[in-house]
């Protein structure tokens, strides 16, 4: 009986070792700008749409950027809130453009949000904050 209370021993270990060098090895790699600006794309999509009343806030349940999260705010400390103030800042109104369309059958109004937060992804002001900043 103690042989095989020591096996499991030695494999709880095993697997608790190699966990915690999945966990150092991901968190010790810098954020990849891209990954930085895509998740500036979500946040700036999740903010207007949630602005505009399509959906609620974080009803996606969305974490696709979570590891790049804490990628930032390993790098420097207090990146990720950083990050979500400019996007807040820079993005808040797009909500409010309308597509200037005649709409006879009143579905409307048009918004233009996924266009501008587009806009954004690709503006050098998002790419030199990154560089700056974060």
């Amino acid at each position: 009986m103690p042989v095989q209370r020591n096996r499991y021993l030695i494999a709880a270990l095993a697997l608790a070792t190699l966990s915690l060098q999945v966990t150092a090895s991901a968190a010790g790699k810098p954020a990849n700008r891209e990954d930085v600006k895509a998740y500036a794309l979500q946040l700036c999509l999740d903010n207007n749409y949630a602005r505009s009343g399509k959906y609620t806030s974080d009803q996606l349940r969305d974490r696709s950027y979570l590891l790049t999260t804490y990628a930032l705010d390993n790098a420097k400390a207090g990146a990720t809130d950083r990050l979500h103030r400019y996007v807040a800042e820079q993005t808040a109104d797009f909500y409010r453009a309308e597509v200037p369309m005649k709409d006879e059958a009143r579905r409307g109004p048009f918004n233009r949000i996924f266009a501008q937060c587009m806009g954004f992804y690709r503006s050098p002001a998002l790419s030199e904050f990154i560089a700056q900043t974060l």
